[in-house]
């Protein structure tokens, strides 16, 4: 159970990524078809943001059945390769180490640091299946925005073993990711002026969220990830009614 109470927490700190809030503004711009200019210059408009929000659900939808069915295929190949666990957690582990420096700032990686959507200069002419498209286009080519913290999810989704558990935990971590999207939605105009002064702020989160996940990958790649998990599980007071 510890380990979707574990991806659920990870997808709302993912949000916090080098280039995910700094790319709000141009989410904003294609799912209302506005400039960046003019959304700085924005009035609070209650039905703008009744769109806004609309736009952001089906944005959500989007990666949420695209990370979910992510989730499912790392719990099938685990399944295929229960005999070479051993591997797995050293490749993995290692994996996870390098992208928690990247995000500490010890190694650079410039290919994560940054996300070029198809079609982020231009309008997208909003509406819902825009957004939609703009979601999957997210999850698909921009995953790596968030590397450090999904890979390390979809790593612990696989060693379940079940196709099952492996969507669930997935779409737990969507759900996560799923809760700043909203919030940024109704409080778009106030959101876009404070995104320049959020630098600073973010490198600090970087550098706890980097250390957090080097932990992570030492854990994975030493077999000994069920210590967290066992932690975790101490920690809270319930059990849920499905997996572990």
């Amino acid at each position: 159970m510890s380990v979707y109470i574990i991806a659920f927490l990870a997808g709302i700190i993912s949000f916090i990524s080098p280039c995910i809030i700094p790319m709000l503004s141009v989410y904003f711009s294609m799912i209302t078809g506005l400039s960046l200019k003019e959304l700085r210059n924005l009035p609070s408009d209650k039905n703008l943001k009744k769109y806004v929000l609309g736009n952001t659900l089906m944005f959500i939808l989007a990666f949420t059945i695209v990370f979910t069915l992510a989730g499912g295929a790392a719990g099938l190949m685990a399944g295929f390769l229960t005999k070479y666990e051993r591997y797995f957690e050293f490749v993995g582990g290692t994996l996870v180490i390098i992208l928690g420096l990247n995000l500490v700032g010890i190694i650079k990686l410039s290919f994560i640091n940054s996300c070029n959507m198809p079609g982020d200069k231009a309008k997208f002419g909003s509406g819902y299946l825009s957004s939609f498209v703009v979601g999957i286009i997210f999850a698909v080519a921009c995953s790596h925005c968030i590397g450090p913290v999904l890979y390390s999810i979809l790593i612990m989704a696989g060693s379940l073993g079940s196709v099952t558990n492996g969507m669930l935990v997935m779409f737990l971590f969507s759900i996560g990711l799923a809760i700043p999207y909203i919030v940024a939605g109704l409080y778009m105009d106030k959101i876009i002026k404070l995104i320049h002064k959020t630098h600073k702020v973010s490198k600090t989160l970087n550098i706890v969220t980097g250390t957090i996940i080097i932990a992570l990958g030492i854990l994975i790649l030493t077999g000994n990830f069920n210590l967290l998990t066992t932690f975790t599980a101490k920690l809270i007071p319930f059990k849920l009614p499905v997996g572990m």
